[in-house]
């Protein structure tokens, strides 16, 4: 257990510390007068293959495991889920443009800036860093050591905990934020074990991230100045805006992490039955 506590504190330093020099490498590339996308890229790049190198690192040297049973296997994304990564946040998006609203676009701001780094760094980079760290490290080791209910429930509430840092929330802010975020994280958990491989989770963490908070197209209950579009809707309950975490932690979401969670673990009981049958 003490290796197990160790191997996952040191992820999470790892996912941190990699981060930290990814957005300095960044700085120093606009410091030198770059365009800031190319240090967007940069920066994006170099978070998600600095993290990869060190949990490779730490699962051979430490874990005395290869990246294979953390769930890293080569690089290959399934067909299902590439799809359901598209749908996912475009039909939640979809939900609210049926809300009486209005769409704004702010022209003054630097798009080039804006996409790239909600593509790239607030997208694919932090998508699939997390699923390395979260549903690769913490919930193989988890499962080795423990079982699958306490590998996939444990590590969701911690990722759904992770998100009230630094916010200011309301009591009911704060409920919804938990609980949108321990549901997501168990989401993601079913995926990363159907298909056996975090890249799979991390494609649909990525395309949610790049839709729902990269700035490109944002939904909420105002103007939000760093964002290329704004579809303001006209309603103030919490369950439909998700307070002031905005739409991730609404309801609707939340019924979208679920019919995803739910197609993931008939997918991982068609496997059972079938391995059973052989």
């Amino acid at each position: 257990m003490k290796k197990t506590v160790i191997g996952m504190v040191s992820s999470i330093i790892i996912l941190i510390l990699c981060q930290l020099i990814s957005q300095l490498l960044g700085s120093l590339i606009i410091i030198i007068h770059l365009p800031d996308f190319v240090g967007n890229i940069i920066a994006a790049i170099s978070y998600v293959a600095s993290v990869y190198i060190c949990l490779n690192i730490l699962a051979k040297k430490y874990l005395k495991i290869n990246s294979e049973e953390l769930g890293m296997p080569k690089f290959k994304i399934k067909c299902k889920w590439a799809v359901i990564a598209m749908i996912l946040p475009v039909v939640v998006t979809g939900c609210y443009m049926m809300f009486s609203g209005q769409l704004y676009h702010n022209e003054k701001i630097a798009t080039a800036t804006i996409v790239s780094a909600g593509v790239f760094y607030i997208g694919i980079a932090a998508g699939f860093v997390e699923e390395m760290v979260f549903r690769g490290v913490i919930l193989h080791i988890l499962i080795k050591k423990t079982n699958k209910y306490i590998a996939i429930i444990g590590p969701s509430i911690l990722f759904g905990a992770l998100h009230l840092i630094g916010g200011d929330f309301s009591v009911g802010s704060a409920i919804l934020v938990t609980i949108a975020g321990t549901f997501v994280g168990i989401m993601f958990s079913l995926i990363a074990l159907e298909s056996q491989s975090v890249w799979n989770s991390g494609i649909v963490h990525a395309l949610w991230n790049i839709i729902m908070a990269g700035g490109i197209f944002q939904v909420s209950t105002k103007i939000d100045n760093d964002a290329i579009y704004n579809y303001v809707v006209h309603t103030k309950s919490i369950y439909f805006t998700g307070g002031e975490f905005g739409i991730e932690s609404s309801v609707i979401s939340i019924v979208g992490y679920l019919f995803v969670s739910a197609i993931a673990f008939m997918g991982i009981k068609f496997q059972e039955k079938a391995f059973v049958s052989k």
